[in-house]
């Protein structure tokens, strides 16, 4: 065992030295790494003050143009427009007023009214000649061309431009408006000179009417503005004056001056007139000057013609033509001869069940072409 021993101690032949302490050294305190800046952020840093610097100096420079900028694009309050309102030239002109063709126009002092027609319309001057067929004037005129109902581009073409030109024609129009008036201003070749205008309501419950300026190659340009100023004025009278009447049947306008005499019978007859009661024309009204314009309404179908004279047994009148009204009723239209002279009689259908008779006996014919472009039959 004790060979043993020894032969495991000399397994180990050098043995552990302990550690010698080092008491000779005085120990010094750990200090902590300081960090290492690298050398791109010192260049980056350097970078970004220039540029820093440089911005600054850049701004004041540009400082004033800046705040102009700004100036320039904050909303500046709108000014307050005070709006002169425009004198009106003819304020203070006279006023023309045309009780049988319903219109009215303003004329200045220097313009004078040469001559009134009987059946309605006038003519105005500017000049100094006495001659009695106006000389040396510029004439504004106004005339009645037709009826109540009628399209003024077809009145001058069929009426008035063929009688001129003895052939079709050929005249070229353009559609006007004037204040509450509508139709055409015609513009040659061949019609005569100066500006012609033919003119209704839109609804052609009012006659159609011609307005012709003529005017010279001397005439003053002053001249000229003057009667463009008072053609500007035209329009036709309101209508207000225009009263309805319904009865459930039918209905048609009328003037307010005019009465309607019910005759209460099984025809729902009425009579349109400038006295209350009619039938006492001609017993007890003398027929000169009065209007009669009567409407019956009848059950069955509408008659293919009827007498030239009124309560004869043929029907042989060659007066008789096909008609439609303003309001798009079909029917025909033609003359009677009655007890009060020659009537204009006009049938419309309703249905194949009904029609109305629409009767011009005397007068004016103004009122007949009214009632008859108005008339309509009720639901």
């Amino acid at each position: 065992m004790e060979n043993q021993n020894n032969q495991t101690q000399n397994l180990n032949p050098n043995p552990p030295v302990p550690p010698v302490s080092n008491t000779s050294q005085t120990q010094q305190p750990i200090e902590n790494p300081k960090p290492k800046v690298s050398i791109a952020a010192i260049i980056g840093i350097l970078i970004f003050l220039l540029l820093a610097g440089g911005a600054a100096a850049s701004f004041t420079v540009l400082k004033p143009q800046i705040m102009k900028l700004v100036a320039k694009s904050s909303p500046t309050p709108a000014p307050i427009v005070t709006i002169t309102p425009t004198p009106d030239p003819t304020a203070d002109w006279k006023t023309y007023t045309d009780q049988k063709l319903n219109f009215s126009l303003k004329y200045p002092s220097e313009v004078s009214i040469k001559r009134t027609l009987d059946e309605g319309g006038v003519e105005f001057g500017i000049g100094k000649s006495a001659d009695p067929n106006y000389v040396g004037f510029d004439i504004l005129s106004v005339y009645f061309r037709t009826t109540a109902g009628n399209d003024p581009e077809t009145v001058f073409r069929t009426t008035e431009c063929p009688s001129l030109q003895g052939k079709t024609c050929q005249e070229k129009t353009e559609a006007v408006k004037i204040n509450n008036a509508v139709g055409i201003k015609t513009l040659g070749p061949n019609y005569p000179s100066g500006d012609n205008y033919y003119l209704t309501n839109e609804s052609k419950t009012f006659p159609v009417i011609r307005l012709t300026y003529s005017k010279s190659n001397n005439t003053p340009k002053q001249d000229i503005k003057i009667f463009e100023q008072v053609l500007s004025t035209f329009k036709f009278t309101d209508s207000s004056n225009v009263h309805t009447f319904n009865n459930g049947i039918y209905s048609f306008e009328y003037p307010s001056n005019f009465f309607v005499y019910d005759y209460k019978d099984v025809n729902n007859s009425v009579a349109i007139s400038d006295i209350p009661n009619p039938q006492e024309i001609p017993q007890k009204v003398s027929e000169d000057k009065h209007t009669i314009v009567q409407v019956s309404f009848y059950r069955g179908e509408i008659p293919k013609c009827f007498n030239y004279t009124n309560g004869g047994t043929s029907c042989t009148n060659s007066t008789i033509k096909p008609y439609t009204s303003s309001q798009g009723y079909s029917g025909i239209r033609g003359n009677q001869t009655s007890t009060l002279g020659l009537n204009d009689v006009v049938y419309l259908k309703k249905d194949s069940t009904s029609y109305s008779e629409i009767i011009y006996e005397l007068g004016d014919k103004k009122l007949f072409d009214q009632i008859l472009s108005t008339f309509k039959f009720s639901n």
